[in-house]
């Protein structure tokens, strides 16, 4: 049984903890046949319907931004369809991990995210003072500010720090 984050395609669905305990509980979350999309820091892998590439099915606008955050290639190039399922790396024989428990408890449980953001030959991690109340909006904003950048960039989303420290 495989312990993953599921990803609704519309927003007014939360995005919550689930287990998967076969193949078939999968391809129920995504309505469909199965593909995946692999994801950087931390490895994770979006579990998709096969057909997840708009228009074939509506934008799951989340996990597009979660792609194309930790997957720079398809970064501005592909949007995401339909529900998705993220969970961790697959072993090498395919069996599919649980997703990182210390990035699933990050992503559901904080409650103001902020981001750093630096270019990717300096040595600081400025943390930009703009306050997100769910990971999927400072993702987004994370994006705009990589792709909006006249140098190469990295951005990692943060939990809000103590304004006291």
């Amino acid at each position: 049984m495989t312990t993953g984050i599921y990803i609704p395609q519309s927003a007014d669905y939360p995005v919550e903890r689930a287990t998967y305990p076969t193949t078939g509980a999968y391809r129920r979350a995504v309505h469909g046949f199965v593909d995946a999309i692999i994801l950087d820091g931390p490895p994770m892998m979006l579990v998709v319907n096969s057909r997840w590439q708009y228009p074939q099915l509506p934008v799951n606008r989340r996990a597009t931004e979660l792609c194309w955050l930790h997957n720079p290639i398809l970064r501005m190039q592909v949007l995401i369809g339909g529900d998705a399922v993220l969970v961790g790396p697959p072993e090498e024989d395919g069996t599919v991990r649980d997703v990182p428990p210390d990035f699933a408890t990050f992503m559901l449980d904080t409650t103001r995210f902020q981001l750093e953001h630096r270019n990717v030959s300096g040595p600081r991690w400025p943390v930009h003072r703009r306050t997100f109340s769910d990971y999927f909006t400072a993702a987004a904003y994370g994006v705009d500010l990589i792709t909006t950048a006249r140098r190469r960039t990295q951005t990692q989303i943060v939990a809000e720090s103590d304004p006291t420290d």
